[in-house]
């Protein structure tokens, strides 16, 4: 069992006395859900800037509640927080907190356009900016917290806070700005993961579009293995 510690006691204290105002939590989660679904494919040309060396290439595609990824040699499916890796050869499920080498960023939590699962969400804040939503995950996850942060109206998830160890340890935040419209959804045209223990800084650049011959199969895990034919 992960200890607390003496400011981790306070966060949740904290917490568990805030009120939680006048937002019904249910359908926020309801909006949030909607808001993050592919009901028309698309896909996105995303250029990576890690924090050393060059800038590298991605592309990536939501269909429905599934989101793939290919950077370089490695390709990943994401669906409800649960990832599938393709790389050296093999597919296999991806291991909690496999990020891309060289960058700030974990594939499973690019790959989340919305919230990963929780365990007991709870409104934790909630004001002119928006509605802070906490709980620890509810699959594996090197997170022992996250807070998302969503706008007002839309259910658009546009900061995440990632706690490692203990809950009062914030060790990474995400970014999601520039939005576009694509299929009547927000994107973000611009991704930005900080890694404060490293003081380092990845950005994506995304452009969106319409991709609705995108082949059901690549969205499947056996569909990794031939992403280039079917991209």
């Amino acid at each position: 069992m992960r200890r607390l510690g003496n400011v981790g006691l306070l966060l949740a204290v904290g917490l568990a006395a805030r009120p939680a105002g006048a937002t019904d939590l249910a359908a926020l989660l309801g909006e949030v859900a909607a808001a993050a679904r592919f009901p028309t494919p698309a896909r996105a040309e995303v250029r990576i800037v890690p924090p050393r060396g060059a800038p590298l290439a991605a592309v990536l595609a939501g269909r429905r509640d599934a989101v793939v990824l290919e950077a370089g040699d490695v390709r990943a499916l994401a669906r409800r927080g649960r990832v599938v890796l393709r790389a050296g050869g093999r597919t296999r499920r991806a291991p909690a907190g496999a990020t891309l080498a060289g960058t700030d960023v974990g594939i499973a939590d690019l790959l989340t356009f919305g919230m990963l699962p929780l365990r007991v969400p709870q409104i934790s804040d909630e004001g002119p900016m928006g509605v802070m939503v906490t709980g620890a995950p509810a699959v594996a996850s090197p997170w022992v917290l996250l807070v998302y942060t969503i706008e007002p109206d839309g259910g658009v998830v546009v900061r995440t806070q990632y706690y490692r160890d203990t809950i009062g340890n914030l060790v990474r935040m995400r970014r999601d700005a520039d939005p576009t419209t694509v299929a009547g959804h927000r994107r973000p045209g611009t991704i930005t993961f900080e890694d404060f223990a490293a003081a380092s800084t990845t950005t994506l650049t995304l452009a969106w579009h319409e991709a609705p011959d995108l082949s059901p199969a690549l969205f499947t895990p056996a569909g990794l293995r031939d992403a280039p034919q079917a991209w």
